[in-house]
């Protein structure tokens, strides 16, 4: 392993990792070993018996991190030793293992049709020419992830043939692999795709390297293999269910995989010329780019960076127009970032943390000052009203639909009582206590279903029914978050649900722009103190402001808000003594509702 290049980047020299063997300690070493050697002697279920040993290799080795829930983790794409190593059972880890393996096998038997899977030579397949109906590829991407060396361990213990590492397609150093001989192996690879593709079928390319230039070579090469690109509304993305730490708080990772779709031309179809960005070209690439910024930000206000990114890639690419760029300074010339707390549940954000993974940052397009307030209040006041209209509509809706089920349960247990007085009257023989628990069983449900009849009627829905609504049929979108909308112009009731106003003073209430733009500058000030940012020069309100906005989030339902806001938001010794005794009865209110709420 000295001659890998993840031997020096994993610093496996300073864990006295020289060979495959030092990656476990003693016992499960020998451990794993005479489990091998009597699987290999075996003449039964050997090799399911080794591809389960094969499944609990890395797990069993040093490798294996401590985790606070009592089950190790392994960090993928790495030889990393842990501080704190997470030692296993081989024995007992072999045996649970072999169990999920045959219930995986038992549950998939039913279902499995003939496949094949094979180990091949991508630059040179012994597949028919124009005989695949479709293709699914998810290349390797540079340098980043060195399948050959981290497949070193599995390979060892195999005894597999390792000679394939000479035509990995793979950026690596110590074995003399450079950036162009990774173009040359992913040139003659595509190709092979392409020629075994049947024309006009298509191929997926999956890929998520950060480096805009790789991006641009990967154009060019699918431009080379004659695959013409698909037209799609927009980027496509496969999200993966779990992430890595990286995933979830680093700038310049990759947080989903990104899909574009090529087609092999047909025969007889010409193919079209893409021109290139030059510098006599209009409009520039730098104007290109911040098209597709401007757009992606109009039609989804507050983005995260890594979504932006994969929207201008995903349009470049597709129109053979990518170049390698500065898209942080792309980004900012036409957007600023907005920090908003990261949430732990509907309710709560998460502590702040020197990672800075109690952040979130979104993006918005930068505008005047000029109506930029009365733009966002429009469209706030739009989606308001697309908000309103669903809650009618769905709740009109669920109450018919829940009329029928209303009468069924009622007449149910009105004949399950007729048996019961049956029983007990000594006409009838049927088990007592069944009907007395399907009695109880329709009857909780009945009680449910008219507790949730009674929110209907006053146009309540559960906020994740709204949310889903929210995201895929209000657009476009306000910059304000979906919580605050609501506060705005909704209430919420003792259940948790959100309902529009119903009577006059409440329609009032609520209609006010200037309740709804006092209601946005507390929010943002909440926020920056919920983050435990420093407060922004001419940011922070005097004592009056403060007591102002206590007293109005008394009024309009905000206790949490004007707790905080009592409590972090500022010096309110300023004020009169009455006033002072005015803010602190707004501030017991905020306190004993948002206990309640709890």
């Amino acid at each position: 392993m000295r001659g890998f290049s993840r031997y020096q980047r994993d610093a496996l020299r300073l864990y006295a990792v020289n060979e495959v063997a030092d990656l476990f300690t003693k016992r499960n070493l020998w451990a794993l070993a005479v489990l091998r050697h009597h699987i290999v002697a075996s003449q039964i279920w050997s090799d399911s018996l080794l591809f389960t040993l094969t499944s609990i290799l890395l797990k069993s080795s040093r490798m294996m991190a401590h985790n606070s829930d009592g089950i190790g983790r392994i960090q993928k794409g790495t030889y990393y030793i842990p501080q704190i190593e997470h030692d296993v059972h081989v024995g007992k880890f072999m045996e649970e293992a072999f169990g999920d393996m045959v219930r995986g096998f038992q549950e998939i038997q039913p279902i499995c049709t003939d496949l094949s899977i094979s180990t091949a030579d991508a630059q040179e397949l012994d597949i028919p020419d124009n005989s695949v109906d479709y293709i699914f590829t998810d290349p390797p991407y540079g340098g980043t992830v060195q399948y050959g060396e981290l497949n070193f361990a599995w390979e060892a213990w195999l005894r597999a043939d390792t000679s394939w590492h000479g035509a990995e397609i793979v950026v690596n150093e110590q074995r003399g692999k450079s950036e162009g001989d990774w173009a040359n192996m992913m040139r003659k690879a595509l190709k092979e795709a392409a020629r075994v593709l049947r024309p006009g079928r298509n191929i997926s390319i999956c890929y998520h390297d950060t480096s805009e230039g790789t991006w641009e070579l990967l154009q060019d090469l699918t431009a080379e293999a004659e695959l013409v690109p698909e037209e799609v509304a927009g980027a496509l993305y496969i999200e993966s269910k779990t992430k890595t730490t990286n995933q979830y708080f680093a700038e310049k990772v990759t947080k989903r995989d990104l899909v574009i779709n090529f087609r092999k031309r047909r025969p007889g179809v010409k193919r079209s010329v893409v021109h290139f960005t030059g510098a006599e070209d209009t409009p520039t690439f730098r104007q290109k780019a911040q098209a597709v910024i401007r757009d992606c930000l109009l039609a989804n206000p507050g983005s995260t960076k890594d979504r932006i990114y994969d929207e201008v890639v995903s349009h470049l690419v597709r129109k053979g127009q990518m170049e390698a760029h500065n898209f942080e300074e792309l980004l900012r010339e036409v957007a600023d970032e907005v920090k908003e707390p990261v949430k732990k549940n509907l309710f709560e954000n998460e502590e702040p943390d020197l990672l800075g993974s109690h952040q979130v940052g979104r993006w918005h397009l930068k505008e005047s000052e000029a109506g930029a307030e009365e733009t966002e209040c429009a469209t706030a006041d739009s989606a308001g009203t697309r908000i309103h209209d669903f809650l009618a509509k769905t709740t009109a809706v669920r109450l018919k639909e829940s009329e029928s089920k209303l009468n069924e349960l009622q007449s149910e247990i009105a004949h399950l009582r007729t048996k019961l007085q049956s029983v007990d009257q000594g006409k009838s023989d049927e088990p007592r206590g069944k009907l007395v628990r399907d009695i109880r069983e329709r009857t909780e449900r009945l009680e449910k279903l008219i507790a949730q009849r009674t929110e209907w009627e006053r146009q309540a829905i559960h906020y994740s029914d709204i949310f889903e609504f929210y995201v895929a049929a209000v657009n476009p979108k306000p910059k304000a978050m979906l919580e605050e909308i609501l506060e705005d112009y909704c209430y919420q009731t003792d259940e948790g649900n959100w309902r529009p106003p119903l009577t006059e003073p409440e329609k009032k209430e609520k209609g006010s722009e200037r309740q709804r733009a006092v209601r946005r500058k507390i929010q943002r000030f909440c926020n920056l103190l919920e983050a435990g940012d420093a407060i922004p020069e001419g940011q922070r309100p005097d004592a009056q402001t403060l007591a102002d906005w206590i007293r109005h989030c008394r009024r309009t339902g905000l206790h949490a808000q004007g707790k905080l806001l009592y409590e972090r938001g500022g010096d309110l010794s300023a004020l009169g003594e009455q006033a002072q005794v005015d803010v602190e009865e707004d501030y017991q209110v905020c306190v004993k509702h948002q206990t309640n709420k709890r």
